[in-house]
């Protein structure tokens, strides 16, 4: 009993001097919920790999040379192709899709499997790329949630050319660039 009172007592006395606060949600709010929405609205999660698709395929612009488009056909019915996207610091497959044509008895049907991707932006900085999968057969259309990334870009001031942005860092190592150089990036003569 006198346990209970000194809570109710602790309570009433933290409560009544306190300014009612709000925060903001953090990133990890605000990837559950944009995780869930995804759940929400293409069901759960399915692996891609075990479907035979490719999946979002995240690369850095630095290290590949995005492609466009790729398709395929082989002339009886079958085919796929590959659409990526280019930002400005990632690639990944924005669209993607294999059609094949079989028999059923008598009859052909194409059986279609693929992914569409759709970029949207993070609060919290950076972006996400949201992967659907879909399959399109004698049981119609359905679309299923195949991937959920996020692409958080982050800037690193390397040291040996932080001097031509600000002061240089102390024991920095001192770059040396030849005249030539310059003139060429200045745009003057070298004749």
């Amino acid at each position: 009993m006198f346990q209970t009172v000194l809570a109710i007592l602790f309570l009433y006395a933290t409560n009544s001097n306190c300014e009612e606060t709000t925060t903001q949600p953090d990133s990890e709010d605000e990837d559950s919920r944009t995780l869930d929405e995804s759940i929400r609205l293409y069901g759960p999660l399915r692996n891609y790999e075990e479907l035979g698709l490719p999946g979002p395929d995240l690369t850095k612009v630095a290290i590949s040379v995005a492609q466009d488009a790729k398709f395929e056909n082989d002339g009886s019915g079958n085919y796929s192709f590959e659409f990526r996207a280019t930002t400005k610091y990632f690639v990944y497959i924005a669209r993607y899709e294999k059609g094949e044509l079989e028999m059923i008895g008598e009859n052909s049907s194409l059986r279609i499997k693929g992914q569409f991707s759709e970029k949207f932006e993070r609060k919290k900085g950076g972006d996400y790329v949201r992967t659907v999968g879909y399959t399109v057969d004698e049981n119609g259309y359905k679309t299923f949630l195949l991937d959920l990334s996020t692409a958080v870009t982050k800037y690193m001031l390397v040291p040996a050319i932080s001097h031509l942005f600000g002061p240089p860092l102390p024991n920095e190592p001192k770059i040396r660039i030849s005249s030539t150089v310059l003139a060429s990036l200045s745009g003057g003569n070298l004749g």
